[in-house]
């Protein structure tokens, strides 16, 4: 939960850079760390032309350093006989023994002529501050440190503030990361319900990506070691310490706090926002203005809480959810001199308006466009969402793990139906399935009868070919797409498949508010996926006050238009500047380090949100209901809901072998996948109706400690042998479908549970006992005729 120190030597030999410096004498305690620190600081300073004496290193048993500070001396007094005291700094490189380093080093005149500079070791080192020497000494030779940026959230501000509390001092960032370390692995052992280390192995860069905490973002790199490579300054003023400013890793530049404040900006400094408040997409348009709006007072709040000198504001234009209008709307901001615009929301009126943008040097920042065609590298174009060709992924695993072997595609023929049904059809060829050549249709059109009636016949064709199980219909489109089901409802075969859609209709409040729209997405299981949200409590109070004000639950494109507006205020009140050239620049740096309600919005190479999981929606009960999250560094779906409890307190080494690892292992694994249909149904008859009662609660309990006893070992044999696990299919398969005389108890009812499922039990007697007994039977009395 840290960066190697080739990250730290870059970042201390950048500070003697811009101090002037031009030979460094380093000094460290000789044992892995303080020589490996020294050596990459060494490397770096000299790569810049500075340089580096031989220096020493000392005993770290050591606890009297008078013939050390005597030998630095020597050495410091010839270099600034040759260079001046204004061009020497001495590297310090160790641990508690600082203090009594630096009261032998106040012996010597030259020692205290010179600057010094130390490492994360100590950085706020309260030893330094409470001995007269030791802060005579740190006043005088301007003793500056490093250590890696924390989060400067609340999370960080909370640790610190408890342990101050605790233990009576600010603690270091590696307090922090000591925090995130164990929500880390908490998480990781909740999500995988296991304590396997190979399991918990694969699995934590994965959490890591997404989970944000009192470092900011965690993400890991390909070593597994801490991404963010970014390191707060910090010197002493007035006898405490104090952060000087921030070095940033992907610029090599140091940001200082103090000039952050110089002529910087003043008044109003005003944006443009491009988005569809009227048209088809007026909901999504709505969602994203009211996010937005709400973004600039929460950034507003920011800057007059740090005492900033300006503002932010944003003025609204209306594309109509037409790429003709969005561009005739960009136009009358640039008249107004305005360059910096957020939006537009879709991938066609950005594609329409990139040419003018890049033409005239304005800097677009969208929240929703996704559309592959759009990922361009060196343009001034950014976007809070990634583009498709990871979405196409995520849905082509949801194919695959649901049994599907050809999908009907149907899309709005624009810059973002074109580009995301090319991602889905590559996906899904890749993973063996086939995609049918389907339709596409006219954005602009309201009328889907002849559509649908294609599209029924095109589907009969496959259904014939695959069963209906085995098919599915991909619809891409947007605020049409009730129409489009209602169309669809009157071909009965497109009832008898699963429907698949995108992020562009996932919680659509129109689908569940039509009883027309609600009965078709029940009967086809609808399914869509959306760019995984932070679920932090960002995401928390974005969807909380667009309830409020508009009576629904957003999508995730809020989120993102939240985040757009703080990211681009960030990076102008970084550089204090609204230039487009500057700020495509800062963009990526800010984005990197910062923590929205998306979690982390690290973009990539593209200027697109390089976070790419997503989660995965259907409907239930009349509600739009969060089924589970694609990761996409493992191409795995884990299901909400799927994993039983944990126990209240797991120690690493000893799990609790008496819990049942949960979940219909035999089935799951005879037919491949959680979202199979069989393993759907075993699930909803033990969730809504044998957990709905006491009784079928009291049999679940003794049925799972006879189940699990053996279902692992079958699981894991059925995996490895083919030839057994289709023979177990064929063995469980009437089983299950016996099990449907489950589905007609009523939910909540002792006596009818029990009724029917004594019911089901005569059923499988007869199936598994009296059906081979009499068979045997037969088989013998034919042999004795014989």
């Amino acid at each position: 939960m840290s960066p190697d120190d080739s990250n730290q030597g870059t970042a201390i030999s950048k500070l003697f850079d811009d101090a002037g410096i031009e030979v460094m004498v380093p000094v460290w305690r000789e044992d892995a760390w303080g020589t490996g620190l020294q050596d990459a600081s060494r490397l770096s300073f000299e790569s810049r032309g500075g340089i580096v004496d031989d220096g020493l290193g000392y005993n770290p048993e050591v606890s009297e350093f008078s013939v050390e500070a005597s030998i630095l001396a020597d050495t410091v007094q010839g270099y600034v006989n040759d260079h001046g005291a204004d061009k020497v700094g001495v590297l310090y490189v160790g641990f508690g023994e600082v203090l009594l380093f630096m009261q032998a080093a106040s012996d010597y005149e030259v020692l205290g002529d010179v600057r010094w500079f130390g490492s994360d070791a100590n950085t706020k080192e309260s030893k330094l501050v409470e001995d007269s020497i030791g802060l005579g000494f740190v006043t005088d030779t301007s003793y500056t440190t490093v250590q890696v940026a924390s989060g400067k959230n609340d999370l960080s501000q909370y640790v610190d503030s408890s342990l101050n509390e605790s233990i009576g001092r600010i603690p270091s960032t590696y307090a922090s990361s000591a925090y995130d370390m164990m929500w880390l692995m908490g998480l990781t052992i909740e999500r995988e319900q296991s304590t396997d280390v190979a399991v918990l192995t694969a699995a934590i860069p994965e959490v890591a990506e997404e989970y944000v905490g009192a470092l900011g973002s965690s993400r890991l790199n390909d070593a597994g070691d801490l991404a963010q490579t970014n390191y707060d300054v910090w010197d002493i003023r007035d006898g405490s310490w104090t952060l000087a400013g921030t070095y940033f890793s992907a610029s090599d530049t140091i940001e200082f706090e103090s000039a952050m404040m110089k002529d910087g900006l003043t008044g109003e400094v005003e944006v443009g926002s491009i988005l569809p408040l009227t048209g088809r997409l007026s909901k999504h348009g709505e969602e994203n203005w009211v996010a937005s709006v709400l973004a600039t007072v929460d950034f507003n709040k920011y800057l007059a809480d740090k005492g900033a000198t300006w503002t932010l504001s944003a003025t609204v234009e209306d594309s109509q959810t037409s790429p003709t209008v969005a561009l005739e709307k960009l136009q009358t901001l640039h008249a107004k001199n305005i360059k910096i615009v957020l939006g537009p929301e879709t991938s066609s009126n950005l594609q329409n308006m990139k040419g003018y943008a890049d033409s005239n040097g304005i800097l677009l920042f969208s929240c929703c466009s996704t559309s592959p065609l759009l990922a361009i590298s060196g343009d001034t174009i950014f976007r809070m969402a990634p583009d498709d060709t990871n979405q196409g992924t995520a849905l082509s695993k949801i194919f695959t793990e649901a049994g599907i072997e050809a999908v009907v595609p149907v899309w709005r023929e624009d810059a973002w139906g074109v580009g995301l049904i090319g991602s889905i059809r590559d996906s899904f060829a890749a993973r063996g399935g086939t995609v049918a050549d389907g339709l596409g249709y006219n954005p602009e059109a309201t009328d889907f009868s002849a559509e649908t009636s294609l599209l029924a016949e095109i589907v009969q064709e496959y259904v014939d070919e695959y069963g209906p199980d085995k098919v599915a219909v991909m619809y891409i489109g947007f605020g049409e797409g009730l129409l489009f089901m209602q169309s669809a409802s009157g071909q009965e075969i497109l009832h008898d498949v699963r429907w698949f859609g995108t992020d562009g209709n996932t919680r659509d409040p129109t689908f569940i508010d039509d009883p027309i729209g609600l009965e078709f997405v029940t009967d086809t299981s609808y399914t869509t996926v959306q760019v995984a949200s932070g679920k932090n409590e960002i995401s928390k109070r974005v969807d909380e006050a667009l309830v409020a004000e508009l009576g629904r639950v957003p999508s995730t494109y809020a989120s993102s238009a939240y985040d757009a507006v703080w990211v681009v205020g960030l990076a102008i009140d970084r550089e204090q500047s609204t230039d487009v050239a500057v700020l495509s620049q800062a963009i990526p740096e800010i984005a990197a380090e910062h923590t929205g309600a998306l979690g982390s919005t690290r973009l990539n190479d593209f200027g697109d949100l390089a976070q790419t999981n997503y989660d995965v929606w259907d409907i239930r009960d009349g509600s739009w209901t969060l089924a589970g999250t694609y990761f996409s560094a493992s191409d795995t779906i884990a299901l909400e809901g799927v994993m039983p409890d944990m126990p209240d307190e797991v120690v690493p080494d000893t799990p609790d072998e008496t819990t049942p690892p949960g979940g219909c292992l035999i089935a799951t694994a005879a037919y491949g996948s959680e979202l199979a249909p069989q393993v759907q149904l075993l699930r909803e008859i033990r969730d809504n109706t044998l957990l709905s009662t006491d009784s079928g609660t009291s049999f679940m309990t003794g049925f799972n400690q006879f189940y699990y006893s053996f279902s692992p070992a079958v699981a894991d044999l059925e995996r490895e042998n083919a030839v057994f696990r289709d023979a177990v299919r064929v063995a469980i398969t009437p089983g299950l479908y016996t099990l449907n005389i489950m589905t007609l108890a009523d939910q909540n009812s002792d006596a009818s549970v029990i009724a029917f499922g004594l019911l089901a039990i005569a059923a499988m007697a007869g199936i598994y006992v009296a059906g081979p007994v009499l068979t045997v039977h037969a088989i013998r009395k034919r042999a004795r005729r014989a």
